[in-house]
């Protein structure tokens, strides 16, 4: 995408790097993921530099620091449904957290701040964005916008269910489960869909009863649709939520 897409904005943000330096005033940083040691099939599809995929995972971010007095609302303003690394939210912007569950054993995550390690102030605002809060994983943080969504009053608009038992094709098969987090205002049995990008629901996960709350469920790319969990032990409440 090119830097003219990037827009002001009042708040921090950050984007995947797809090119040698950031945009203007923006700072590069690297966050190493140290994933499975056996057996690991990280991969990718098409171009990814100058992030690296191999054994472990190399990902290079542009952090861009807010625009005091701007005036727009997400820095892309290309029409289409995209996502930034941030924490900025509101009625027609979203905000979605991902936890990386990386390896337990002998873990070696690390940064690499391109010439900033004592720029302590800097380092503190991109940790907000993605942090590994003292522990072996890493949480990002999204800021995202849909048009298609605004016009709907916010509204997200129903994804048409294809007849498939198969996962997407375009997985990246590193990233061999998921957690997703979601709210119960009123206790029940919850249903969590996982679709790609196409609309095509490629798993469903059913929880236990719960109780009203934070809850979090692992996916795992091995998972079917409509596979029922019982008793189910990686849906989480409480302290072992994402929020």
């Amino acid at each position: 995408m090119p830097d003219s897409y990037l827009v002001p904005v009042p708040y921090d943000y950050a984007v995947l790097r797809m090119d040698k330096e950031c945009p203007p005033g923006g700072y590069k940083f690297r966050r190493h993921h140290d994933t499975e040691d056996h057996n690991n099939d990280n991969a990718t599809i098409g171009n990814f530099s100058p992030s690296v995929i191999g054994k472990d995972a190399d990902l290079e971010y542009c952090f861009m620091p807010a625009t005091p007095g701007a005036t727009n609302d997400f820095p892309i303003q290309h029409f289409g449904a995209y996502g930034v690394l941030g924490t900025f939210h509101r009625d027609t912007i979203r905000y979605t957290q991902i936890l990386v569950d990386d390896e337990d054993t002998k873990n070696a995550n690390s940064w690499y701040w391109y010439g900033q390690d004592n720029n302590t102030a800097l380092i503190a605002r991109i940790k907000k964005l993605v942090s590994d809060k003292g522990g072996k994983d890493t949480y990002y943080s999204f800021t995202w916008k849909n048009p298609f969504w605004d016009k709907l009053g916010g509204a997200a608009p129903a994804l048409a269910e294809k007849n498939t038992d198969k996962p997407a094709a375009a997985e990246v098969k590193g990233f061999n489960h998921s957690t997703v987090a979601f709210e119960v205002k009123s206790a029940g049995i919850a249903t969590v869909t996982v679709s790609d990008l196409n609309g095509a629901v490629v798993a469903k996960v059913t929880t236990d009863y719960l109780q009203p709350g934070t809850h979090r469920v692992e996916w795992h790319r091995t998972q079917r649709r409509d596979q029922r969990k019982e008793r189910n032990p990686e849906v989480k409440q409480g302290r072992n939520s994402l929020f």
